[in-house]
């Protein structure tokens, strides 16, 4: 249906803890035709704090930030990614603890009050414009399972999809 092909939208996901276990994994593939905005892959925001952590690819690059009590700190951005090409977004949440700590740990450290956004937000300020080729969400035990498409830091290797 070609008239979804303007209309912006997103997905939500009012409780991040949807498969009722705790989440271990959260990715993507994607692929973007316009390398020149900012735009929202995934935003894991937290409705009591206003803290979040996004997934945003910016201009060519994709970039992995938290905002924690108003202050944003980017944790990782990855390679040059091109313009039509499948790439891959994600992160091991365990992993990505354990090489960040602090904030990081405070953020996901309750899975209850998070929410989940996919391809922009309720803000429709950096909707996502591109292809989305597949979302995943997975338990403790499946991230382990796939920790090889995943840094040391716990962000995916953006090329392994």
């Amino acid at each position: 249906n070609n008239g979804w092909d303007t209309t912006q939208c997103y997905f939500n996901f009012p409780k991040l803890n949807i498969i009722n276990s705790s989440i271990g994994a959260i990715y993507g593939v994607f692929s973007s035709d316009d390398l020149t905005t900012e735009e929202i892959l995934f935003k894991i925001y937290n409705p009591n704090t206003l803290n979040y952590f996004a997934i945003k690819k910016d201009l060519d690059e994709i970039v992995y930030l938290l905002n924690f009590n108003g202050t944003e700190q980017v944790l990782y951005t990855t390679g040059i990614i091109v313009e039509d090409e499948k790439y891959a977004v994600g992160i091991q949440i365990e992993e990505l603890i354990n090489y960040f700590g602090s904030n990081v740990i405070s953020f996901f450290g309750n899975q209850s009050n998070l929410q989940m956004y996919v391809a922009g937000d309720d803000t429709n300020l950096y909707q996502f414009t591109g292809k989305i080729y597949s979302i995943g969400i997975s338990t403790q035990y499946n991230a382990d399972e796939i920790i090889n498409n995943f840094e040391e830091n716990g962000t995916a290797i953006h090329d392994s999809y």
